[in-house]
């Protein structure tokens, strides 16, 4: 940790902002990424249909694809 520290103090002050906004432009890309597969997830639920023999909800694709 230390090692690290001492890494960044002799680096430029511009090369530490531009790492900066790289990994607010990665985590931002990666929060995008994770909202749009829980809306497919969401919209994948959604649209299973109820089992033929109407005994119910499909539970086990539900729960494979981490829904309830």
């Amino acid at each position: 940790m230390i090692s690290s520290a001492v890494e960044l103090d002799s680096e430029p002050t511009e090369l530490l902002l531009l790492k900066l906004h790289e990994n607010n432009r990665l985590q931002s890309r990666l929060r995008r990424e994770k909202t749009l597969v829980r809306r497919r997830r969401r919209l994948t639920l959604s649209s299973i249909p109820p089992h033929r023999d109407g005994t119910g909800d499909n539970e086990d694709i539900r729960r494979f694809f981490g829904g309830g």
